[in-house]
């Protein structure tokens, strides 16, 4: 079963030709086929400033006041494992990672379906790829559910080929 939307969805009823279909499908696995986001090279500090915010790390946070004296810019930290996201003194989140290349249901839901069929396709060979190298390592979690999500993705593959 996949979900769409909210909705249960079988595999075989995922329709390539049906956006929502492929805007859902590339949203769990589209690391197999974009860059990593945030983008490496990403200006943080400029986009902290732009908002108003400096950004501090956890031990330094506490030690300076709340607003810069000179630029007026809040104080903020970075939260753990999440780069591009801050948290001020109050507990409020600030968000500055650059939103239009996000890989968010919206901006898949732009793109034409062309490129969400091209992405998808890479992402099914990617993610099939990494299995395949789970098992050649013989590295083994779940044997059983490996086979199926192998099974499934080779039948999306033929699938999404044939609506191409």
């Amino acid at each position: 079963m996949t979900t769409i939307s909210m909705f249960q969805v079988n595999e075989e009823d995922i329709d390539f030709a049906m956006k929502l279909h492929c805007v859902d499908e590339l949203a769990v696995r589209w690391w197999y086929a974009l860059p990593p986001w945030p983008p490496a090279d990403f200006d943080f500090d400029a986009a902290l400033a732009k908002n108003g915010l400096r950004a501090f790390d956890l031990e330094k946070f506490k030690l300076v006041p709340e607003f810069d004296p000179r630029t007026g810019h809040k104080k903020v930290h970075p939260v753990e494992c999440y780069p591009g996201v801050y948290r001020d003194l109050q507990g409020n989140m600030y968000d500055v990672r650059p939103k239009e290349t996000a890989p968010s249901l919206v901006n898949f839901q732009r793109m034409p379906l062309s490129q969400l069929h091209t992405l998808l396709l890479k992402a099914y060979q990617e993610q099939l790829a990494a299995l395949m190298s789970i098992q050649a390592e013989n590295k083994q979690y779940d044997r059983q559910m490996e086979e199926q999500i192998q099974k499934s993705i080779k039948s999306k593959l033929t699938r999404l080929q044939q609506a191409m």
